[in-house]
């Protein structure tokens, strides 16, 4: 499926090579990841290219819904959740 370059994207666990071809594309990308580091890195390049995210947030997935800068149901046209995440998975 294709995606209008004006899309609402958010990209979990940020992931660079996935996140910057987004913004260069003209897709309004909002990120997170639990790691600083990698948004950390992720903001970086994106500046080094001169692109911007919309949002970029350091995060635990399972505290999504606490964050309405970025949990916005019905909002995004493209969510993007490279990998799992059966590693988060307990009993709460």
């Amino acid at each position: 499926m294709v995606f209008p370059s004006s899309s609402q994207a958010t990209a979990l666990k940020t992931k660079t090579r996935t996140a910057i071809p987004l913004a260069l594309g003209g897709h309004n990308l909002a990120i997170c990841d639990i790691s600083s580091g990698e948004v950390d890195l992720a903001n970086q390049k994106a500046k080094d290219i001169g692109v911007q995210f919309s949002a970029s947030l350091v995060l635990d997935a399972r505290k999504l819904r606490s964050h309405l800068e970025l949990y916005r149901p019905g909002f995004y046209d493209i969510v993007l959740l490279p990998g799992p995440l059966y590693h988060i998975l307990d009993d709460e």
